[in-house]
């Protein structure tokens, strides 16, 4: 398959798990505008996903489809997907990479293509969307990060005027994403909306997210961690992309399933060190003590120990860089944990 080297290439990254309406949408909508290929990782779906893509990948040559046969996660998907679209585009061009429930707007490839000679001029390695849902506001996980902890003075002139709570101290302000003219430099952006110059990227460990971290924070920790190197991100507010996400389904401060909160507690090691190396251990304490309360008060109204005891192993985990534990283990032992409480 060849790729035209008289344009700028852009490869979609999109890695699915169990999600065939919304892969649909997503896929229907992005073969729409001019993309060269679109990568999907489809994380062994038992839905109707595989029939899916065999669908679509006979109407549009550009469709590359690859099936895993156990889920690995997001960040692996990320990973596998970055590696893939790097080798067919031989190290030149740009990936954008999103999930299976969100998609680039119309016009918003166009509008990329009309902007990215400029972002290359100015040494640009990562350029992050405005991502909205279904009601047209902005979505609160896909806001980019200022790093209070690298630049406090310009973050919090920025943030201050329209601060409601405490993660809009450390967010871009509403009022800036959902203005359309915005081109702001941010130190985290999210894996919805996201464009990454190929060429801008470090070549050798770093040049991928680190796909051991299944679910949670890899997209904080890579596009800090891009940063801390000297790469330049930005967001560019004109670059709309939807996302229908339907959240984590949190219930009294729990998250489903709950196996998901061993990851945001064992993530946060590693992403509060991309954050701040002096201000790391309070970082971790104080989202070890967020979680561990969540557990408690379960176990205190429910009797159900199963939230504390994941916040423990993730606690743990994390402690020691232990990145090893399977999605399957850890399923297996949130049943064992549910049976004896």
């Amino acid at each position: 398959m060849s790729v035209n080297r008289n344009a700028r290439s852009l490869a979609c990254i999109i890695v699915t798990y169990n999600r065939e309406n919304e892969l649909r949408e997503c896929l229907t909508n992005t073969l729409r505008q001019k993309v060269d290929f679109v990568i999907v990782i489809d994380n062994a779906s038992s839905d109707g996903t595989e029939k899916l893509l065999l669908e679509f990948k006979k109407k549009d040559s550009r469709l590359i489809v690859e099936r895993q046969k156990r889920s690995r996660g997001g960040s692996w998907g990320y990973a596998r997907g970055m590696r893939l679209a790097d080798r067919l585009l031989k190290g030149d061009g740009w990936l954008l990479l999103y999930d299976d429930d969100s998609w680039p707007e119309a016009n918003c490839i166009a509008r990329f293509r009309q902007n990215v000679e400029t972002y290359e001029q100015k040494g640009i390695a990562a350029v992050g969307g405005a991502v909205f849902d279904a009601n047209g506001q902005p979505v609160e996980a896909n806001r980019p990060i200022l790093n209070l902890f690298r630049r406090p003075l310009k973050v919090l002139s920025l943030t201050m005027r329209s601060c409601g709570s405490m993660r809009d101290l450390y967010h871009v302000p509403h009022r800036l994403v959902k203005t359309p003219s915005t081109k702001l430099r941010v130190d985290a952006i999210s894996f919805v909306g996201l464009f990454l110059h190929l060429n801008r990227l470090p070549h050798g460990r770093g040049r991928y997210p680190r796909g051991c971290l299944f679910l949670y924070s890899d997209d904080t920790t890579y596009t800090l961690d891009l940063g801390r190197r000297g790469k330049l991100l930005i967001l560019d507010s004109s670059l709309i992309f939807c996302h229908i996400t339907k959240g984590g389904g949190a219930a009294a401060g729990r998250l489903t399933p709950e196996w998901k909160h061993y990851y945001i507690v064992r993530n946060s090691f590693l992403m509060n060190r991309a954050l701040s190396r002096i201000w790391y251990l309070p970082l971790c304490i104080a989202t070890v003590l967020t979680h561990a309360a969540r557990g408690l008060l379960l176990w205190w109204h429910e009797r159900d120990g199963t939230l504390l005891k994941l916040v423990g192993l993730g606690t743990w985990d994390g402690v020691r860089n232990h990145y090893a534990r399977s999605h399957e283990e850890l399923k297996t032992l949130c049943k064992r944990i549910e049976k004896t409480t």
